[in-house]
């Protein structure tokens, strides 16, 4: 890339010739023209599949909330400035109009039953089984240490939940249930096959399980002979 500067070697603060300085409001639109449209160097320049999933799980990995609980004094002090406040009708037309562009741009999310990509024939409807309890999950949170088993962060106010690794709500035994925080448990709903193998090697490495059935029969030769690799917790 033409004139590339590599991080290590960049002057921050005041050892930058610059500091001090701000840009001109002439120059940042000159700046964002020639960085924009068909100008912009990825114009054109279509995405795989794969590269976007990559980006949503990264973005999701590494949101600045995550793993945060806001204190209720924080949640009073944004609820004050907020509290009593009227829009304007131009604020009002803006919001209304932002709303319907993300709309159309997210109207995958909004579609219902079979006509959404992510239907799994209804299965968010099925009850859980009679001994998935709040003991069993205590002992499954215990045994994880309080932690996700995906991004290994702690319990900071939420309880992480306990995902079935096979997916049966029915299959509830410990060697099923492994704790993920909120974000990493939605993020396991897609590509199930790739994470009950992820998951089943965890477990039988880390604390010996025998593997559930769906999980045998997972592990093919194509399986043995390429294993996932799995952090390590240490």
């Amino acid at each position: 890339m033409k004139n590339y500067i590599h991080p290590k070697k960049a002057k921050f603060g005041s050892d930058n010739p610059f500091y001090g300085h701000k840009h001109t409001d002439e120059w940042k639109a000159l700046r964002s023209l020639q960085s924009s449209g068909v100008n912009h160097h990825q114009y054109g320049i279509p995405k795989s599949k794969e590269t976007r999933q990559k980006i949503s799980q990264t973005l999701l990995l590494n949101h600045p909330s995550r793993g945060k609980c806001q204190s209720p004094e924080h949640r009073e002090k944004r609820l004050a400035k907020i509290r009593g406040r009227v829009l304007s009708i131009e604020i009002r037309e803006k919001i209304s109009i932002a709303h319907k562009h993300s709309l159309k741009c997210k109207r995958v999310f909004f579609k219902k039953g079979d006509l959404n990509p992510r239907w799994q024939n209804g299965i968010s409807q099925i009850t859980y089984d009679y001994r998935f309890s709040k003991l069993l999950k205590d002992k499954i949170r215990q045994r994880d240490n309080y932690r996700c088993r995906l991004c290994f962060t702690y319990e900071n106010g939420k309880r992480h939940l306990c995902h079935h690794i096979d997916y049966d709500k029915h299959n509830t035994t410990e060697n099923n249930l492994v704790l993920l925080c909120r974000i990493c448990n939605n993020l396991v709903n897609d590509n199930r096959e790739y994470w009950m193998q992820y998951f089943t090697k965890l477990l039988h490495n880390n604390q010996n399980y025998e593997f559930p059935t769906t999980g045998e029969q997972l592990l093919n030769e194509q399986y043995k002979s390429k294993p996932l690799k799995v952090k390590n917790s240490s």
